[in-house]
């Protein structure tokens, strides 16, 4: 499955924009009564634009992504489409799969490199990325890591690893830089404590970011090569944990197509109240024009309705004289 783009937040984006453009139309219309060209543009661009934003950002929603589950005892035998997917569940696993022992350490630095500019514009911060081998039993250092766990701390300053998964640090002064890396380190051992059988990761590109995690997770890879004469295989999966633990990504599809439904809902009322309100102005005057009289006649028609009005003065006189 591909990896998500800058595509999604551009539907995401331009759906708002347009539903935001058809809520000040129909506002406008509203406030300042039926203006012909701005109804009609609202009504076109709400029939046009709406359907087509609506359906780019649920067919790019991040959540319907592609995912794929390992056998944490059978890793070694991985798929090779397992490198590009999104999500990877694993079963099986156990705390000694998780090799601490040969984590990589990777200190990073903002702005980043750059071979044809030197370096990159950007504000300057510090970071810390830490890679964990997950491998399977009989494993050995000959043998190609198959599935690298990484935390980073955001870039709050090049730490140690160690000590951070140790918790070897002051909790109330020295924490800073450090503690984020210890959850995160520590999280996939306190869910296997707590007795999870299956673990759920998110590839560490997972959701679009300019920080290229996954481009700067490979020196902490390199430093565990050199450091602990691991063998690594670049192309390999590296992940990180996931906060939803549960099969990728039911519940995140869920918040999304409520999302989606209520901004399709606060899109069609404009439309439908232009809409109403031009039916509504049809049928008034379909009716007005049924019970008014008629309000302009032809000299002809005065001329012999005026001539039936006189006759019909005359007509009693004339019997009166009769009678006498």
């Amino acid at each position: 499955a591909a990896k998500p783009c800058g595509c999604a937040a551009g539907a995401y984006g331009g759906g708002l924009a347009a539903c935001g453009a058809c809520a000040m139309g129909a506002a406008r219309v509203a406030a300042r009564g039926p203006i012909r060209a701005v109804k009609d543009l609202v009504i076109g661009m709400a029939l046009s634009v709406l359907p087509a934003a609506l359906t780019a950002t649920s067919a790019l929603s991040a959540w319907r992504r592609g995912a794929t589950t390992l056998d944490g005892e059978r890793t070694n035998a991985m798929s090779a489409d397992a490198a590009s997917a999104d999500a990877i569940s694993v079963v099986g696993l156990a705390r000694a799969h998780f090799r601490f022992d040969l984590m990589g350490e990777h200190h990073a630095a903002l702005p980043a490199e750059d071979e044809k500019y030197m370096y990159k514009a950007g504000a300057e911060a510090t970071g810390t990325v830490c890679a964990v081998p997950v491998t399977y039993d009989g494993w050995t250092r000959a043998n190609a890591v198959p599935l690298w766990y990484v935390c980073d701390n955001d870039w709050a300053g090049h730490r140690n690893c160690t000590q951070a998964y140790e918790g070897d640090y002051d909790a109330r002064r020295g924490w800073y830089g450090l503690r984020p890396l210890r959850k995160c380190l520590r999280a996939p051992l306190d869910a296997l404590d707590a007795g999870a059988t299956e673990l759920h990761f998110l590839h560490l590109d997972f959701q679009q970011s300019f920080e290229r995690k996954h481009a700067l997770s490979e020196g902490a890879l390199m430093r565990a090569s050199v450091q602990h004469q691991v063998s690594i295989d670049l192309s390999a999966p590296r992940v990180y944990w996931n906060p939803i633990q549960e099969p990728c990504c039911a519940a995140l599809a869920k918040e999304d197509d409520a999302l989606l439904a209520a901004v399709t809902v606060l899109s069609v009322l404009p439309l439908a109240y232009l809409v109403y309100r031009d039916i509504l102005e049809a049928w008034k005057k379909m009716i007005n024009v049924e019970s008014t009289k008629r309000a302009f006649y032809t000299r002809a028609e005065l001329l012999g309705a005026s001539r039936l009005s006189g006759a019909s003065r005359r007509a009693p006189h004339s019997s009166t004289r009769r009678r006498s």
